[in-house]
């Protein structure tokens, strides 16, 4: 059996490993368009940035470990096609491979502001190079503005005080995370920007860029503020990385198309795993996009399961963190915008709620109480009756 995992990235490198613990022989090829071998990506906007953990630290296996996989890695190849008849990926050089099984890895890019491609000092995170760059870049600035205060934003935001520089924060929703979490969560974690020196400005949007030979100087918000910096950050969501499928036919919108074992939907023998993948879950009605870091290990998972024929457990509910400001953001399950919201606790001890929606629990948010978390986790994961889990934790 041969098996090829297009991108090197911790969705392929998981499906590897999978294989060979369920005692796969296939022979597998894992192809990766960056010249890293397989990295972890989540010290990217914490470690990495502080300098406190260097590239050959993010490494996901030792090049002895990957010699123990049988694995045939191949770093700095891009895929530019698929066929799926044939089950045959096109590489940049005009080079094809073909196997078995696909397994579609590719991941997702930030997402980045029209015009600023040309802007020295206006940068991106997403891969280890972006992350060293900015790191550079930050050791030589005084003033960081960050586009953004999701997760991504609100960490470098983090790192910059950390450093000692001038922070301000632009989010065009009323709070951080309002899109995920809602207003009342969102303002909840807004309020550890302010603590930490960082001035976040919410409800506005960056309208223009003050730039010189091709140097950023300050932003122009739509209220006509301008806001000086010598380091801009734009963290503003993903986009999948799937170009290279447009002429598959294969179902790419927002995504590549899954059931809910990874299954490419019209595409017999092809797998997607990670950030790249939209997957059917059960109870949700649409398919979804989850791009967390554990969710792309079970995806891989399941997937490397179907392609031996063993049996698969689907994926467990959805879990991320977020380590800012001097504490650790812990979120569980599918909390929604216009979700209830049950605040069992505030800033005074810190942060715990849990989140509903028709009579069921969804999800639950937690800052610094890792005892509560694990109370609340199973009723996330048990769907527990909303109005039981409110009484139980009035």
């Amino acid at each position: 059996m041969r098996v090829l995992i297009v991108g090197a990235s911790l969705a392929g490198f998981r499906t590897v490993q999978s294989l060979r613990a369920l005692g796969s022989d296939a022979q597998i090829t894992m192809i990766g368009d960056e010249i890293h071998l397989p990295y972890d990506r989540p010290p990217l906007s914490k470690a990495v940035l502080l300098g406190k953990v260097e590239t050959p630290e993010l490494a996901l296996a030792t090049p002895e470990e990957l010699v123990d996989l049988d694995v045939d890695l191949r770093t700095g190849v891009e895929a530019v096609d698929l066929s799926v008849a044939e089950r045959t990926v096109t590489m940049r050089d005009g080079s094809n491979l073909s196997a078995d099984s696909v397994v579609i890895a590719t991941g997702a890019r930030a997402r980045n502001l029209a015009g600023t491609e040309h802007l020295s000092n206006v940068y991106v995170l997403r891969s280890l190079d972006d992350a060293l760059a900015i790191r550079d870049a930050m050791s030589r600035a005084r003033r960081l503005v960050v586009i953004g205060s999701g997760f991504i934003g609100s960490e470098v935001a983090s790192v910059g005080c950390d450093l000692g520089l001038e922070v301000t924060v632009i989010e065009a929703m009323s709070t951080p995370m309002a899109r995920v979490l809602g207003p009342r969560i969102g303002g909840l974690l807004g309020s550890f920007h302010g603590e930490a020196g960082s001035d976040l400005l919410c409800g506005v949007t960056v309208a223009s860029f003050v730039a010189d030979h091709g140097v950023a100087h300050a932003v122009e918000l739509a209220d006509g503020r301008s806001i000086a910096g010598d380091i801009f950050v734009v963290g503003v969501g993903s986009l999948p990385n799937t170009e290279w499928l447009q002429g598959s036919g294969i179902d790419i919108a927002d995504g590549v198309l899954c059931d809910d074992r990874g299954r490419v939907i019209g595409a017999g023998g092809v797998y997607a795993a990670g950030d790249v993948a939209r997957w059917m879950v059960p109870g949700q009605g649409a398919p979804i996009r989850t791009e967390h870091w554990t969710a792309a290990g079970e995806e891989a998972a399941v997937i490397a399961a179907n392609i031996v024929g063993a049996e698969s457990v689907p994926n467990s509910v959805p879990y991320v963190w977020s380590d800012q400001f001097g504490h650790r953001i812990q979120v569980i399950g599918r909390p929604g915008p216009q979700h209830d919201v049950h605040l069992l606790s505030d800033r005074s001890s810190g942060v715990a709620a849990l989140t509903g929606v028709d009579g069921v629990v969804t999800g639950a948010v937690v800052v610094d109480q890792p005892k509560m978390f694990g109370k609340l986790r199973r009723l996330v994961v048990g769907a527990a009756p909303w109005i039981d889990a409110v009484a139980a934790y009035p």
